[in-house]
């Protein structure tokens, strides 16, 4: 974790008597020999397991899933999103994404997702934290009204912003032709669905009951002076 946090050329710099590089972490934790020997047996996985032909991640996959465990707690809201871990060498899932900032790396599902295949990452994701009251907060990449249904099901609620070409979305919202300043939703079995127009239109949709489409002046002013 300290390695990734400042990271250097050579990974032998982290034990270098040179100013420029050295790190007491590292040298007051444990010699540099002794570094290497651990390193050299780090392992977490069986080679001889069957897994390993469907599974690409089986060499780690013991330790990630220890991680994951560990870093759930019992905090009241949640979030769902995807980073981009950067890299660039040899690696069977590498993936390209010319909009991100890192192009080239691993596309990485977390908690701090055909919409089938979003809407179950995001119910695989929050294994073991739904049926608790939870707030989910998720952008449109994951937001749909199914999933909104099946997480109140589960005892858990969903705010976010939402794709007007979502299925089952509620037209009547989405097609209303607003100007700006305007806010118009609908409320259907707990599940609001909300527009607001300002430069563009935004649609929002949530469960929680205690969110409402008032809007909030926030003290600021535009290039205009406008509120």
């Amino acid at each position: 974790m300290a390695i990734g946090i400042a990271p250097l050329p050579n990974l032998l710099l982290y034990w270098s008597t040179k100013s420029l590089y050295h790190n007491e972490l590292m040298t007051k934790t444990m010699k540099r020999e002794r570094f290497e020997a651990l390193l050299n047996c780090f392992h977490f996985s069986n080679n001889d397991d069957l897994v390993a032909e469907t599974d690409r991640l089986f060499k780690i996959r013991d330790i990630v899933e220890q991680f994951c465990r560990t870093c759930a707690d019992s905090r009241e809201e949640v979030v769902i999103d995807k980073t981009m871990v950067p890299w660039r060498e040899r690696l069977l899932f590498r993936q390209y994404i010319p909009t991100k900032a890192h192009k080239y790396g691993v596309k990485v599902y977390k908690v701090s997702t055909a919409e089938v295949h979003r809407h179950q990452v995001v119910m695989e994701l929050m294994t073991g934290l739904t049926n608790e009251g939870r707030i989910l907060y998720t952008d449109n990449c994951y937001s749909s009204v199914q999933l909104v249904e099946t997480l109140l099901q589960e005892k858990t609620y969903l705010c976010g912003t939402l794709r007007v070409n979502r299925k089952c979305n509620t037209k009547i919202v989405c097609q209303t032709k607003q100007k700006r300043g305007d806010v118009y939703g609908e409320e259907k079995a707990g599940i609001k669905v909300i527009k607001l127009t300002d430069k563009m239109s935004v649609l929002v949709e949530t469960s929680v009951p205690s969110h409402t489409d008032e809007l909030i002046q926030t003290g600021k002013q535009n290039k205009n002076g406008e509120e």
